[in-house]
């Protein structure tokens, strides 16, 4: 049996994989686990995916959206910048 092959198949595409060089795979978390991934053009430098007020503002957008706690759903896209909501 191909187990391995197959395997491989089943996975979900990484969503981070169709941004540009010039763009940042964001995820933005409801608060109940349910993402919206988008590739956002980089405006800001974030190392390795760290928060700081300037990529939280840059990146999670809206006012209740934020990175500085990072309870993982789980489903994080490993390339992603991660934003967790209310």
């Amino acid at each position: 049996m191909d187990a391995a092959i197959d395997a491989a198949i089943d996975m979900a595409p990484d969503p981070c994989a169709r941004c540009g060089a010039s763009q940042l795979c964001v995820a933005r978390y409801d608060g109940v686990c349910q993402a919206t991934v988008v590739c956002v053009n980089r405006t800001v430098d974030c190392p390795g995916n760290m928060c700081s007020p300037a990529c939280r503002s840059a990146y999670c957008g809206a006012e209740y959206y934020q990175c500085e706690t990072r309870t993982r759903c789980g489903s994080e896209p490993p390339l992603a910048f991660t934003c967790y909501g209310p």
